[in-house]
């Protein structure tokens, strides 16, 4: 059987109102506030770097190791519990035959219904966005900490975590044989960050496998997860397919299902439930 997933909320001809969390206008003057605020960043971490006085390559690997295992667990944590709401009871109202999905973050809302959604996002507002989340933790490292080895284990987490939406997004666009800048390209290609069909495991089997900047911690964490299932019995599953397989349940309609969306994005699709994938009816 030949199936065909949706990719991005644009290819379906639907809108967002924003483009992600932030509003666009917000985002629209950011743009003239971040690049001072990178400045600071790398002046101090510059700074930081030469402050240690010993050891300092082998510090400063070992910094970037540590924060690069730590982001990509906290990227899985992201996504279980936030991003796919894997533990939510929350049950989608029913209204005139139509799952009614509230967007919430633009074009990043329902990840599992449409794979390619970080497509719809330009990669100045993701920066843009990550940056502006962390404006007032970056302000209180530079003013507050003066320890230079606690200030670049801060600086180098949020920096991964700031640029692991990117690498999520470009390892769906790798997959599906689209552009891919050419540094990204390289890190993807050697598994140094997000390997396309290691995150393409995720989708199709709709758990576990969170982590989205490398993938090294899912094994960490698939482990607690599983022990968490197993022994208190809370088990994940992605809150849009939880709910789109309770419909048909209910339903038996031939898996097909019509899905309202409103919120930031506001229209209808009807798709067709494939094991864990929600795809284009036949």
């Amino acid at each position: 059987m030949k199936i065909e997933t949706f990719s991005s909320f644009k290819d379906a001809n639907l809108h967002s109102k924003k483009e992600w969390f932030f509003s666009d206008t917000f985002i629209f003057y950011m743009r003239f506030i971040i690049p001072f605020l990178s400045l600071l960043i790398f002046f101090d971490i510059y700074n930081s770097i030469l402050n240690i006085k010993k050891l300092k390559a082998i510090i400063l690997i070992a910094i970037i190791f540590i924060t690069y295992i730590f982001s990509d667990l906290l990227t899985a944590i992201i996504h279980c519990c936030y991003i796919d709401n894997s533990f939510s009871k929350k049950e989608y109202t029913v209204q005139d035959g139509h799952i009614i999905i509230d967007t919430k973050v633009g074009y990043a809302s329902c990840h599992h219904i449409f794979p390619s959604n970080w497509k719809d996002i330009s990669d100045i507002t993701i920066l843009t966005s990550g940056l502006s989340f962390f404006f007032i933790p970056i302000l209180l490292i530079y003013f507050c900490i003066r320890n230079s080895i606690i200030k670049l284990l801060f600086y180098f987490t949020i920096l991964f975590l700031i640029f692991a939406p990117i690498i999520h997004k470009y390892s769906h666009e790798k997959l599906h044989k689209r552009y891919v800048p050419f540094f990204i390209d390289v890190l993807l290609e050697y598994d140094i960050f997000l390997s396309p069909t290691k995150h393409q495991k995720h989708h199709i089997e709709n758990n576990y496998n969170w982590a989205f900047l490398n993938g090294i911690s899912d094994t960490i964490f698939n482990y607690f997860i599983d022990n968490l299932c197993y022994y208190f019995k809370k088990c994940p599953t992605e809150e849009s397919v939880k709910n789109v397989k309770k419909f048909v349940q209910e339903n038996n309609n031939d898996n097909i299902v019509n899905i309202k969306f409103i919120g930031d994005i506001e229209g209808v699709i009807k798709c067709k439930l494939y094991d864990n994938l929600i795809i284009k009816p036949i």
